[in-house]
């Protein structure tokens, strides 16, 4: 068991070697000059990030960027969700293959499509500099970086929100 609180590591601990096993639960801090709460839970195999202050991303382990389940903010203001554009994408490059579930408050959904759309062009150029598979080759068609499996795989979109206003209409 790995254990934080709000505030970050201890200063003696390197929380990014620490060892979790996939029936572990963890509770291990962001590691960002930040005082933005921040914390990264693995349990049941599964990982959420609770958080996304700028610098998250840079913070966190590859592995657990690629095996990133998704991420919950705490509020829809600048510093809370600042690094979530930087979740997205090295968590997509580290590996993830699946859109990125984001879950906020009433107007999360909005943000998820701008980050989308925002970095269209840039997923394009990634996928024809490093030849893989992107949602973006998923949205237009066939690609000769990427099998018709692979693309099958992919959902549209790289984050995919539920917020307040997506919950309390199921």
């Amino acid at each position: 068991l790995g254990l934080t609180a709000c505030g970050g590591t201890d200063g003696e601990t390197d929380w990014r070697n620490v060892d979790v096993r996939p029936d572990d639960f963890a509770l291990l801090p962001c590691d960002v000059d930040d005082e933005r709460p921040c914390t990264l839970v693995i349990a049941g195999g599964k990982r959420l990030l609770f958080g996304a202050p700028a610098g998250v991303a840079r913070a966190m382990r590859s592995e657990d960027l690629r095996q990133l389940d998704g991420v919950i903010l705490f509020s829809l203001t600048a510093p809370d969700l600042e690094g979530l554009d930087e979740v997205r994408n090295l968590s997509w490059h580290a590996g993830r293959r699946e859109p990125l579930l984001v879950i906020g408050s009433s107007g999360i959904e909005e943000i998820a499509t701008a980050l989308n759309k925002a970095f269209e062009q840039s997923d394009a150029l990634y996928v024809v500099e490093h030849g893989i598979c992107t949602a973006w080759t998923a949205l237009n068609g066939p690609s000769k970086f990427c099998s018709s499996t692979k693309r099958e795989a992919m959902s549209k979109q790289v984050l995919r929100a539920a917020g307040a206003a997506t919950q309390n209409s199921k």
